[in-house]
């Protein structure tokens, strides 16, 4: 008869146990690598939705501040100073303003009355002009024709052709810049200027 050893016998009944139980911590290991790697996952595609709706609120918010705010209209009155210069002309202060008679359509008529000192003895200018809406760049530009008083301390009234732009800063505050020829009768000439004003409109 053959005797079995006890410490053997217990040994083998010990592996099945043994078996089992890495069996166990080989699954819940499993298990735990399996939420961790859907953690990751799901970690990831939370932050790559984030990250392209905080993008797509900067792209707005650039594009919405690259846009220039729309320019304002030039206003129908205003009154301003500046300068007066030109090839052979004096320097002079030029108080300038604009006064709107009526419209033409989508064009106005006004009167741009100039007052003129420190070139010669007081001078001033009287045109009438046709001014047209604002252009894509933010010019309004305008034409016409009037009077203009003594030019070259001549001391006589000659027609004058006038044109140039208005282009407003903001709704208040407007540039004018201004080509006048000028016909000078009483020595058969003719003379060019260009004034400059910074005007603010009401």
């Amino acid at each position: 008869m053959s005797s079995t050893n006890p410490v053997r016998a217990s040994a083998y009944d010990a592996l099945p146990s043994t078996h089992a139980s890495i069996r166990c911590h080989v699954t819940a290991d499993a298990r735990t690598l399996a939420i961790m790697i859907m953690r990751a996952r799901f970690l990831g595609w939370s932050l790559g939705v984030i990250g392209g709706v905080l993008g797509s609120i900067l792209c707005q918010s650039s594009s919405a501040l690259a846009e220039p705010a729309p320019s304002a209209q030039v206003p129908a009155y205003y009154v301003g100073a500046g300068f007066r210069g030109g090839k052979g002309d004096a320097t002079a202060a030029v108080i300038d303003s604009k006064i709107k008679l009526t419209d033409l359509g989508e064009l106005t008529l006004s009167t741009r009355p100039a007052l003129l000192m420190g070139g010669y003895d007081t001078e001033w200018r009287l045109p009438f002009t046709v001014e047209g809406q604002k252009n894509a760049r933010g010019f309004a530009l305008f034409g016409g024709a009037g009077l203009a008083y003594n030019m070259d301390d001549l001391g006589d009234v000659d027609a004058m052709l006038t044109g140039g732009l208005d282009k407003a800063l903001n709704r208040r505050l407007v540039v004018n810049l201004t080509i006048n020829f000028i016909w000078q009768s009483a020595i058969s000439d003719d003379d060019t200027e260009f004034l400059a004003t910074l005007n603010y409109g009401f």
